[in-house]
C-alpha cells in the first residue's frame, strides 16, 4: 500500500509541476489518483492477510505499468499542443524598446498589462484572491509603478485586486467610469484612492492620453447616450492603444448596447482585440457586425476553466474560428504575453487550437 500511494504521488507531483497549464488533464489525473486511492484502501481491508503480499505485489506492478502508460499518453498530448514557453523565460533586457502587453491568467476575469519602454498601464485587476498572479506578472516586467491604472467598470472581477495595486505601486492617475457600486469591494477601493491621493479621470469617447511612444484612445462609454446605460457592464472603458502601426483594442465587459455607440468609430479596428465580457455572446455582446468591424488577427479570451458562465461561448469561438482569427485563451493556456515592435507582433506561445466553449469544457 505505501508504495502505491508513492508511486501515485510521484505521478501527481511530475504533472503537476511540468504540466499545471493544461487544467483539463491535471483535472482528470486527480480524479484517477482519488479513485484508486479509494479502490485500494478497500481492496486492503477486505482481503485476507496471508493473499495480501502477492496481491501487492501485482497491484504494483499493474500500477507502475499504468503510470508509465498514462505518463506516455500525456506526453503525445503536450508534445502535439506544445507551445512556446519562452513566456515563462521573460526577459525585458530584450524588449526595453517594444511595447510588451501581458494577458495575466486571473481566473475568471480580466487584467492587462502593458509595457512600453519605461512606461506602464494596467487594465484591470481581477479578483483580490487572483493577485498574486498580477503580483508575479509584475515582477517578471520589471514594473515597480504604473503611469496608468485603467478600470473599465467597478466589478469585482474587474477591480477586485485594485486596492491592493494601489497600496503597492505608485500610480499617477487611475481612469474609470463615472459610474459607482454599492459593493464592499468598490468602497475599499474609493478609500484605498482617497487615502493615497492618486488622481481620478473619467474619460469619455474620443478622449486621448499619451503612453510614452504610445496613444491610449478612449472609444467608451459615451455619456451623452439618450437614456443612458442599463448596467455596469455598459459603462467599461473601452480603449484602443496603439504603438506605431500596432494596436490592441481592450473592451472590458462592454455589452451590445454600448458596443453599438462606437461600431462605427473609423478608429475601431486593430490588430488584436481582448474579447468582451470574457468570450460572451450574451446581449450582442462580441457580435459579428462588431467583430467585422474590428477585423482583428489575434483575439484573446480571459476566462476561468470551468466557470459558472460557459464562458466563453459557443456563438463567439465559431466567429473565431471560422475567420480564422488566432486565439488565445487563458483558462488553457494561462498567462499570455506578446511583443509588438511596431511593425511586427510575436506571441510568446502557439495560438490555442481548441475553440470549445466553456460549457463544452464542462462536458469533456
Amino acid at each position: 500500500m505505501a508504495l502505491f500511494y508513492f508511486t501515485l504521488n510521484q505521478t501527481y507531483c511530475i504533472y503537476s509541476i511540468e504540466y499545471k497549464e493544461d487544467k483539463t488533464i491535471m483535472k482528470s489525473l486527480m480524479k484517477i489518483v482519488a479513485f484508486l486511492s479509494i479502490f485500494a484502501i478497500l481492496a486492503d481491508g477486505c482481503i485476507g492477510r496471508n493473499n495480501v503480499e502477492n496481491i501487492k505485489k501485482s497491484a504494483n506492478e499493474n500500477i507502475e505499468a499504468t503510470t508509465e502508460s498514462l505518463k506516455d499518453s500525456i506526453t503525445r498530448i503536450f508534445d502535439s499542443e506544445k507551445t512556446d514557453e519562452s513566456a515563462s523565460e521573460f526577459s525585458t533586457e530584450t524588449y526595453k524598446n517594444e511595447m510588451v502587453i501581458s494577458f495575466v491568467d486571473v481566473g475568471q476575469g480580466d487584467c492587462t498589462i502593458i509595457k512600453c519602454g519605461d512606461n506602464a498601464m494596467m487594465v484591470d485587476t481581477g479578483m483580490y484572491y487572483e493577485y498574486d498572479n498580477v503580483q508575479e506578472e509584475m515582477r517578471n516586467l520589471g514594473i515597480r509603478s504604473l503611469d496608468y491604472l485603467v478600470l473599465t467598470h467597478p466589478d469585482a472581477d474587474h477591480i477586485g485586486s485594485a486596492e491592493d495595486v494601489i497600496e503597492d505601486y505608485p500610480v499617477d492617475t487611475v481612469l474609470m467610469p463615472d459610474c459607482d457600486s454599492d459593493s464592499k469591494t468598490y468602497s475599499r477601493l474609493m478609500t484605498a484612492i482617497d487615502e493615497s491621493g492618486v488622481k481620478i479621470v473619467h474619460p469619455a469617447t474620443e478622449d486621448t492620453f499619451a503612453f510614452g511612444d504610445a496613444v491610449i484612445d478612449v472609444l467608451a462609454p459615451k455619456y451623452d447616450v439618450e437614456g443612458a446605460y442599463s448596467d455596469t457592464n455598459s459603462f467599461s472603458i473601452v480603449c484602443k492603444v496603439t504603438y506605431e502601426i500596432n494596436s490592441v483594442l481592450l473592451t472590458g465587459d462592454a455589452t451590445g448596447e454600448e458596443i453599438g455607440d462606437i461600431i462605427d468609430y473609423e478608429n475601431v479596428s486593430a490588430d488584436i482585440i481582448k474579447l468582451a465580457h470574457h468570450g460572451s455572446a450574451n446581449d450582442g455582446c462580441n457580435n459579428y457586425y462588431f467583430l467585422d468591424k474590428v477585423n482583428p488577427d489575434y483575439a484573446i479570451v480571459s476566462c476561468g476553466y470551468d466557470n459558472n458562465y460557459g464562458h466563453p461561448h459557443r456563438e463567439t469561438m465559431s466567429y473565431l474560428k471560422d475567420n480564422d482569427i488566432k486565439m488565445f485563451r487563458t483558462d488553457l493556456q494561462g498567462t499570455i504575453r506578446c511583443v509588438l515592435d511596431g511593425r511586427l507582433i510575436t506571441f510568446g506561445r502557439e495560438n490555442c487550437k481548441d475553440f470549445a466553449s466553456g460549457e463544452e469544457l464542462e462536458c469533456e
